[in-house]
Formats: structure tokens, sequence, C-alpha cells
């Protein structure tokens, strides 16, 4: 959940991310031309109340795979508070049947398998994955993540504020269902790959240098 996003209203029916087999773990890679967009939902406001996930992943430019789910937050984080009902839709009812946190995280390792991340306010989902380890017992990882939030701010400082529906608009995204993890995370790849075609690159980390982007581990 982007959290300098807009609420959607809770009269809109909840939407899960598009679902399908997870791929076999990716080789992982050293250059930094292959990454991973990636986006959470809440359940309440702890930040390891994990309910959503989606990613999609990029390679040389090109968007090579994708997927999303429905997670049923940790046992100690797993109230649905009705403000996060209101901003993404999903309810208790709606993660039942769904993999548990656990299996969550073994899913995100298998298809992120070490690569860069990327998301709009990466220091939201960054917490996310920091809490959500932590609620199930389980060592915390330290991925590069890149946050495509500070690089609009840097590339387009002109918009009137740079929110995910904004600066996905502005980079000509058209389709995007704000709070629905899969489509928001299309939506950050969508704005970094944008920011390195501004910059005729397909490396995070000559985009990074050039722009004075931060990643955090």
């Amino acid at each position: 959940m982007d959290t300098t996003g807009t609420s959607r209203s809770a009269s809109r029916s909840a939407r899960p991310p598009s679902v399908r087999a997870v791929p076999g773990q990716a080789a992982p890679v050293d250059a930094l031309t292959s990454w991973v967009a990636i986006d959470f939902e809440t359940a309440n406001p702890r930040r390891g109340s994990m309910c959503a996930v989606g990613m999609v992943a990029v390679t040389d430019g090109e968007v090579t795979d994708a997927f999303g789910t429905l997670v049923r937050p940790p046992e100690r984080a797993a109230e649905f508070n009705p403000w996060n009902v209101r901003v993404h839709g999903i309810t208790a009812r709606d993660v039942r049947g769904a993999p548990s946190c656990a299996d969550a995280l073994d899913l995100i390792d298998r298809f992120t398998a070490g690569r860069p991340l990327v998301a709009h306010n990466a220091s939201f989902d960054n917490s996310v994955l920091t809490r959500a380890h932590e609620l199930v017992g389980r060592p915390v990882p330290s991925p590069r993540m890149y946050c495509t939030l500070q690089l609009s701010r840097q590339l387009w400082p002109h918009l009137g504020d740079h929110k995910l529906p904004t600066v996905a608009t502005a980079t000509g995204f058209r389709t995007l269902e704000h709070h629905a993890a899969l489509s928001d995370a299309r939506a950050a790849a969508h704005v970094m790959l944008a920011g390195l075609r501004l910059h005729d690159t397909t490396d995070l980390g000559v985009l990074a240098g050039r722009v004075g982007l931060r990643h955090r581990r």
C-alpha cells in the first residue's frame, strides 16, 4: 500500500491481484539490469500485516514476468482495520485460502531471486518486508531497494504531487488500479523504466549515479 496515495471508496469491491503459478527460481544476477518492482497491501497499521503482494520482473528494460497474490497476514497481526479495508478493499474473508505470510515470503524469495527491488515509497514496502519476516520468526533480509517516489521528485519536479497515480499517469501508464498490489507494482516498474529511458540506460546503478538516487538495504 503506497501510503502517499489516495483511498479508494469502500463501495468498490475487493479486487485481488491477478494470480498465476510462481515460476521456477531465477538465477541470481550481479548486474543491475535485472530487478523486481514490488508492492504490498497491509491489513492494519502494523507494517508486517501483509495481506497482498504484487511483483513485476524486468530484465534489460523489458517486463519479463509478473506475479500477485492475496496473503493471510501473520497471526500476530491478522486483524483487518476498517481504514485499511477502505483503502484497498481486501477483507478477512477475501484472504481465506490465500497463502500464509510465511508461504508468501517463500514465493517472494523465489520470484525475486536476490535481485534489486523497486517500489514507490520504498520505505513503506521495505518495512512491510522487514516486519513480516520478524512476525513469522525469520531472519530479516536486506535487499537493495530503489524508490520511484524519490526518483520522480528528481526527474519530474514540476508535477503537482508525486503520488503513484500522478507519476504513473504523467509517464504514460493508463491502467492503474491503485492499491491493487500487482497493478501498483506494474506502475512502479513503468515509472522506473521511464526514468531509465530518459537516461538511455537499462542499469539501475547507472541511473542512480546520474540522479543521486539512493538505495535502501
